[in-house]
């Protein structure tokens, strides 16, 4: 078998798989529909743009901010994914589903993992290949125009999609190299994960051998399977080893770990190097029948390809006998062999300077990043690479008018003592909304935190009935758990502070701008304006009560001038005071 060769039915099978997992995808978006795509979302589109920058980002749900529309982007991904699993226009359903997969990704980068950048880059690539050659409407209908004898397709587009996992799991092998998982730990720290182990990751803890026996093999499986993958010697067993090895890894992760979809695409990912002899034998074997057509052409073409490779197989032959290349006329099919090499090359060179380069570098060659990000080609893979990053506990406690804090994040629960770790695990959060919070301590997704904070309040605070429960100020924090000699000590960390008392913006950190100021009885007590953290202009302020109790002209943060004083229904007039308690300005 070739190298780079993919079996049509193995391709069909990934086609349906593929097509599922983008099914499910979207099926994890709708349950956020509330946090991220309705109206009152944690994330604007003009955070999410002015977070990338003049990044080559798109998005079709930056058109629009309604609901209604979010709704209708969504049925319409989940029409390609139904025709992309049917072979109803394939190519054409490839292209929507990869377009939708682009938009959410980039609507809401920082709940977007490695399954999310696998399933885009696999529908890019797959724009190239014969998707609805077998077991597919088109096939049916005649729409597919390949041979129908032939068995497998060698092509620029196979040895894309094909290097494309190899290089997934090689990168993210590459990025393990670190002391967690050499000296076989790093899978007993990830099973410490409250939030993300399930009930099997747990019972394996119990067994330090077994999870340092498998922590090593992992590593060591994930930098050398993917080059055996293209061994031209023996290539049908190399396969056979590489894809048996890493599905049985998925299953271990998805039994084991809450992972969004990763395990799922990376499996129907491996179906395009299952080999062309798997399909003569049980279960494969059945699934051929069951799937070809009862009569006509396609089950022909099925009996022919078996015919052909048993006849190679007894004459020796190693011709490309039922093998196809591609349909495309000859010079169309050079300029796009060329330019899917040169995506190939683009994407090897990406994955390595992100891989080994400089903060200074990759900043430095941020435009050759472009047209990755352009495509949805950008990728970074270090799944796991560092377990200390999955055993950190996240709250959101706010503060109650009573003076109690709760925690918004664990339905509602009293803490008596925010600055220590929560006992529980979350309440409510999807696989993908964990996968968020963890995303949302790193530095570079800053930006989000306001946002998310300020839409749990938010959601609290309409449902709270009576005025004492509402939440006038609220902490995201963070607290990473000590689990290994090398891994950090344990702290409390405020990523960030939500004081509902004020309105207004922060640049740099610093309030600029108006902002408006309210007493804990819920009443308005001061407004005006700031420039660079400091008050300035006029400022008018109430009391308790809501009667205007001063006003005057603010410059950098003193009273200046003369300040109008209200008291006991009086006016005093003062000049260079500070206004009296309690309409201090912050």
């Amino acid at each position: 078998m070739h190298p780079f060769a993919i079996d049509f039915r193995s391709l069909s099978l990934f086609r349906i798989c593929l097509g599922s997992v983008a099914a499910y995808y979207l099926v994890t978006h709708v349950g956020l529909f509330a946090e991220f795509h309705s109206a009152q979302k944690a994330a604007t589109s003009q955070t999410v743009q002015s977070y990338f920058g003049g990044d080559w980002r798109s998005s079709l749900n930056w058109l629009s901010e309604s609901s209604a529309y979010q709704i209708a982007l969504l049925v319409a991904g989940f029409a390609a994914a139904g025709s992309l699993i049917v072979g109803w226009h394939a190519t054409f359903a490839t292209f929507g589903c990869w377009l939708l997969v682009i938009s959410l990704n980039n609507k809401v980068p920082y709940i977007a993992g490695g399954g999310d950048a696998l399933l885009c880059v696999l529908l890019f690539w797959s724009l190239f290949l014969p998707l609805g050659q077998r077991w597919s409407l088109d096939a049916r209908q005649g729409r597919s125009s390949d041979s129908l004898a032939a068995e497998t397709l060698v092509s620029a587009a196979t040895a894309a999609i094909l290097l494309q996992m190899a290089m997934m799991y090689l990168f993210t092998g590459i990025s393990k190299w670190n002391e967690y998982w050499i000296d076989g730990t790093a899978l007993d720290v990830i099973f410490s994960s409250d939030s993300f182990v399930r009930p099997f990751g747990k019972f394996l803890k119990e067994f330090p051998l077994v999870t340092s026996v498998l922590t090593r093999t992992t590593i060591w499986a994930e930098l050398l399977l993917p080059l055996a993958m293209f061994s031209p010697w023996k290539t049908t067993a190399c396969r056979t080893v590489a894809v048996i090895v890493f599905m049985s890894f998925h299953v271990g992760i998805e039994l084991s770990l809450t992972v969004p979809i990763f395990s799922f695409v990376s499996c129907a990912g491996l179906l395009l190097f299952v080999p062309s002899r798997w399909w003569d034998f049980f279960p494969l074997g059945n699934l051929e029948k069951l799937l070809d057509a009862p009569r006509g052409a396609p089950q022909l073409a099925s009996q022919q390809s078996r015919q052909l490779r048993r006849q190679r197989e007894r004459t020796g032959s190693r011709k490309a006998g039922n093998r196809i290349e591609s349909t495309l006329p000859a010079a169309s099919n050079r300029w796009l062999q060329r330019l899917l090499a040169l995506a190939v090359v683009y994407v090897f060179l990406s994955n390595l300077l992100l891989m080994f380069g400089s903060n200074s570098t990759i900043q430095r060659l941020h435009a050759f990043r472009q047209p990755g990000f352009l495509l949805g080609l950008n990728q970074h893979w270090n799944m796991f690479n560092y377990p200390p990053a999955l055993c950190t506990d996240v709250a959101c406690v706010g503060k109650l008018r009573d003076g109690r804090h709760v925690d918004l994040l664990r339905a509602g629960q009293v803490v008596d003592d925010r600055k220590q770790p929560p006992t529980d695990p979350l309440v409510g959060c999807s696989t993908r909304m964990l996968n968020g919070l963890v995303l949302l301590a790193k530095e570079r997704n800053q930006v989000f935190r306001e946002g998310f904070t300020r839409y749990l309040c938010q959601r609290w605070n309409e449902t709270a009935g009576d005025a004492d429960q509402q939440i006038v100020e609220c902490f995201l924090t963070y607290y990473p758990r000590q689990h290994h000699p090398l891994a950090k000590a344990v702290i409390s960390q405020d990523l960030f502070h939500l004081d509902l008392l004020s309105q207004g913006a922060l640049v740099a950190g610093k309030r600029e701008g108006p902002w408006v100021l309210y007493h804990e009885n819920g009443q308005k007590m001061s407004a005006g304006n700031y420039q660079r953290g400091k008050a300035e202009g006029k400022w008018t302020f109430w009391d308790t009560a809501g009667k205007k109790a001063a006003e005057g002209i603010m410059r950098q943060g003193k009273p200046a001038g003369e300040w109008k004083h209200y008291e006991g229904g009086q006016l005093k007039i003062v000049n260079h005071s500070l206004p009296a308690d309690p309409v201090e300005p912050p």
